[in-house]
């Protein structure tokens, strides 16, 4: 795989619109195919605002439109069950990455300041809940 600046501009855009989606609790409703009305409709969302994330996740391979329905792709499915990393990575040290010039150059900054360790704990808890489905473990919480 060859890395290239707009390879790392889309897995950026595509990482922070999945994660909006699942925010939303949305990625089951991809998963089984869903309509961009019905989407808009059942989570109250403005539809040409999820029109440009869903734009987003066709035009990098995570969804497909078929039909007047999302669903996602192979791909999506992929992210889907890893969704706890990007939870963790966007949601939990978002903030902390965005900022890091303002840490590197205050040394005296808490770092504890820039991170969500409310979303540390849920990507946590969604990776976990994935390696244990893994495993065929059974989940004890």
């Amino acid at each position: 795989m060859t890395i290239n600046s707009a390879t790392v501009f889309n897995d950026l855009l595509l990482s922070y619109s999945l994660y909006c989606l699942a925010k939303l609790e949305l990625l089951d409703d991809l998963e089984m195919g869903m309509s961009l009305t019905g989407m808009v409709i059942a989570r109250r969302l403005d539809e040409n605002r999820l029109k440009q994330v869903l734009l987003i996740t066709t035009a990098t391979g995570a969804t497909t439109l078929r039909d007047d329905r999302y669903y996602l792709t192979e791909l999506g499915v992929e992210l889907k069950q890893h969704i706890g990393f990007i939870t963790w990575a966007i949601g939990g040290y978002g903030p902390l990455l965005e900022n890091m010039d303002q840490y590197l150059m205050n040394p005296q900054t808490d770092w504890h300041a820039h991170v969500r360790g409310n979303y540390v704990a849920i990507g946590s808890d969604e990776a976990h809940q994935r390696i244990m489905a893994q495993t065929n473990c059974a989940n004890p919480g």
